[in-house]
């Protein structure tokens, strides 16, 4: 497993685009976030959202997805599809949970767009 500084990640990447945006992620979509979780979501859904722009890719999958709040930040906030993988069943019935109800939110405060990208999510059964 690897483990690295998201802080130390995200500035050494911001010099390498200097032109990235941070997305601050609304009280709807931080539910359950406490304020270190959110910061470091906002952070790096704007990183992966920069790589994904810069290499044109269609889709992000989201492998360890947890409760999917990268995932959400990333469908929600740039507008990626995302399909979110987690081994837990538990956390996938979470995920979609969390997911509708942030798409009705978005869904009143967005009335023009006829389409929210919600995530997808895959649970894996890990068989040891």
């Amino acid at each position: 497993m690897i483990y690295f500084n998201l802080d130390i990640f995200f500035l050494g990447y911001v010099q390498l685009v200097p032109d990235i945006h941070v997305a601050s992620i609304g009280t709807v979509l931080a539910q359950g976030m406490n304020s270190k979780k959110k910061h470091e979501i906002e952070n790096l859904a704007a990183v992966v959202h920069a790589i994904a722009k810069s290499c044109g890719a269609k889709t992000v999958v989201d492998v360890g997805s947890g409760q999917g709040y990268l995932a959400q930040a990333l469908s929600f906030e740039y507008q990626l599809p995302v399909v979110a993988i987690d081994a837990s069943s538990h956390h996938a019935s979470v995920t979609v949970a969390r997911a509708e109800r942030i798409k009705k939110h978005y869904a009143v405060k967005c009335v023009e767009k006829q389409f929210l990208k919600v995530p997808r999510t895959v649970t894996c059964h890990v068989l040891f």
